[in-house]
């Protein structure tokens, strides 16, 4: 249980992170 938490959190936070490139990208192209 423990773990699969830590991994949502993970990946949330990588996800936070890959937006404003994702939105950077679609304002170029």
């Amino acid at each position: 249980m423990e773990e699969s938490v830590r991994n949502e959190r993970k990946k949330a936070k990588i996800r936070s992170k890959n937006m404003p490139f994702i939105q950077w990208l679609g304002m170029i192209l």
